[in-house]
């Protein structure tokens, strides 16, 4: 897949390799290692993966992503509509009102983060709600868990959205699973267009 120049789209390609390459070169394994051992914090690792300052891995992932498409990217971490993150790129034009406030006409990726794997249907309305081509939720768990039914689950909300009201065809919904094998986390990815879980990093 290929990022479309003219109208600045992320795809899940872009979004998928900027993920790996900054999960392999930072030491994340140990950090979440902990989470699924019961010994460190899920608030902690939730700060790690969105919120810390300086070292954030969502944050990195938009640099990354900004420096594989050689443009500015700017990271939305202020919760707008209630979604996490949001990453909107200089070449997406703003509208501007009365020269006070700025808006993206839409957002590059959106992305919500979700701790329990259970709950990631209430991340999925979130997203159907918002404009933007490429929609990304972050969660963790086991097929023996039932994920992959999870997943299907939520696909399954999108089409009965679209089917009373259509989203843009070409909107793209991403989850990424990260998971405990070995002493460290694997990633696997799947999307509205390929709902079966595939190995990512």
């Amino acid at each position: 897949m290929k990022t479309d120049s003219d109208n600045c789209r992320v795809t899940e390609d872009d979004f998928c390799k900027a993920w790996c390459a900054v999960w392999e070169k930072k030491d994340q394994n140990k950090c979440l290692s902990n989470q699924f051992s019961g010994e460190g914090s899920w608030g902690d690792w939730t700060e790690a993966m969105l919120t810390d300052k300086k070292e954030a891995f969502l944050k990195q992932v938009k640099c990354k992503l900004a420096g594989t498409l050689s443009r500015e990217m700017y990271y939305w971490d202020e919760e707008l509509f209630r979604v996490d993150v949001g990453f909107v790129s200089e070449c997406n034009d703003y509208m501007n009102t009365d020269g006070k406030y700025t808006y993206p006409l839409f957002f590059d990726v959106l992305i919500e983060h979700e701790n329990n794997m259970h709950k990631i249907h209430e991340e999925m309305w979130k997203l159907i709600f918002v404009r933007s081509p490429l929609k990304v939720i972050v969660s963790y768990g086991h097929l023996k868990d039932g994920v992959q039914e999870k997943i299907n689950e939520c696909i399954g909300y999108l089409q009965n959205a679209n089917a009373a009201f259509p989203e843009n065809e070409d909107t793209r919904y991403l989850f990424i699973i990260g998971n405990h094998v070995d002493e460290k986390i694997r990633w696997r990815w799947a999307s509205n267009k390929q709902s079966s879980l595939r190995n990512l990093c």
